[in-house]
């Protein structure tokens, strides 16, 4: 109870609009201000590299994109009980 609510963003695919969930992840990071939850933005983590983290069907992450998802968790986790 003691522990905050965390959000996470939604991932880009290979699709070249991601108008959609650019919409999506605007109104999770407004719920989020408005719960005052924490928020894990994992579509900035994977547009960073985005060709290199989505797996061949252009939606799932490939291992590098889980790996780079999972450090990101972790290191919000982290900060969140330290």
């Amino acid at each position: 109870p003691d522990l905050p609510l965390v959000i996470a963003t939604t991932t880009p695919t290979m699709q070249p609009d991601h108008t959609d969930i650019l919409q999506y992840n605007d109104i999770l990071k407004k719920v989020a201000r408005e719960e005052k939850a924490e928020v894990n933005d994992l579509y900035a983590v994977i547009a960073l590299a985005n060709d290199s983290m989505i797996g061949e069907d252009g939606i799932h992450l490939n291992p590098s994109g889980v790996t780079a998802a999972a450090d990101q968790t972790a290191r919000i986790l982290r900060q969140i009980l330290s």
